[in-house]
């Protein structure tokens, strides 16, 4: 719309200088053809008045008749210049309000998307809490199965959501923390995946904590957003350390958000949920209309927190022994 009120604008500018240039060249005319001219015919018609008892001369007829035609040619004048200024009032004021409806219009638009968001949000809560009430009925306390079950159930919810687009390339994982006796560091695990690119699971990347998004998320226990991984100093500092990256990272992960999985009874976060999105700035700390599209990622770490407390807990009960894998 914004190219088609431009258009507009323009013919309406070709108009109305097309307007005035004939008001123009029609007021010259008359200015000079009549007006001017006419007047100097009406004085040299004084002089050649012939004797008072001689009747109506030419030349007094002619300056008569040049009189008239200067008195019209003034009122012309008067008229035309009047109309070519309402003309362009007009004109302005019909392309100010084609503006201000048009950004109301834009203002509905995002409005029906931001609702759409919160919908699918609201759905993707609603199939998680299913998916945990399904396996506390069943008495599984496979904890990366509950993972895997929460995230295939709420997936197409959860992208919508987050508001990525059909061309997008984004990722959604949830990693498991998991101590490495050699070095007696948590190393973060992918259970659970979905991508715009499907690719299998054991080719997902495992994060040392403190290494990448996820381990630095993992180490401050706190929520992590990047607008731009590839701004300047960004990169260099969450890539420090990586040792498996791709030819195809800085194209496929440019926003990304990570929040931590914060499970009642641990001294550290249970593990963590990301997404990423190959568009710059589609991850974001600035305030936006309707639902953030990281909101998706903090509903999961926050469902995937009850499915694991539900799990632990029913194990306490029982007796059994909480699995982890």
């Amino acid at each position: 719309m914004d190219e088609e009120l431009e258009s507009i604008s323009k013919s309406i500018d070709a108009k109305i200088r097309d307007r005035a240039t004939i008001s123009f060249n029609a007021s010259l005319f008359v200015k000079v053809a009549m007006v001017a001219i006419g007047s100097m015919i009406v004085a040299i018609a004084q002089f050649m008045i012939g004797p008072a008892d001689s009747g109506w001369s030419t030349w007094q007829v002619i300056g008569i008749a040049t009189a008239l035609i200067v008195g019209v040619g003034a009122i012309f004048v008067v008229i035309t210049e009047r109309d070519a200024s309402d003309d362009l009032a007009a004109a302005r004021e019909a392309l100010t309000k084609a503006q201000r409806a048009e950004r109301e219009f834009e203002s509905y638009v995002e409005l029906e998307e931001a609702i759409d968001q919160l919908i699918e949000l609201y759905q993707a809560a609603g199939v998680m809490r299913g998916a945990i009430e399904t396996v506390a009925a069943k008495g599984i306390n496979n904890e990366i199965l509950i993972a895997s079950t929460i995230l295939a159930a709420s997936a197409r919810s959860l992208s919508i959501a987050m508001d990525f687009g059909q061309s997008d390339r984004w990722t959604i994982c949830i990693y498991i923390a998991e101590k490495d006796l050699e070095s007696e560091r948590y190393v973060l695990r992918c259970i659970a995946h979905e991508r715009a690119i499907k690719c299998d699971l054991a080719n997902a990347r495992s994060w040392p904590e403190g290494t990448g998004l996820a381990g630095v998320c993992f180490s401050n226990r706190s929520e992590m957003i990047l607008p731009n991984l590839q701004a300047d100093g960004v990169r260099s500092i969450f890539a420090s350390g990586v040792t498996d990256s791709r030819p195809d990272d800085a194209e496929r992960y440019r926003s990304m958000v990570a929040v931590p999985v914060m499970v009642q009874g641990l001294d550290r976060p249970w593990g963590v949920v990301t997404a990423t999105n190959d568009q710059v700035d589609h991850f974001s700390y600035e305030e936006a209309q309707g639902i953030k599209p990281d909101e998706g990622a903090r509903l999961l770490a926050g469902m995937l927190a009850v499915g694991i407390a539900v799990a632990r807990a029913h194990s306490e009960v029982s007796g059994e022994i909480p699995q982890e894998s």
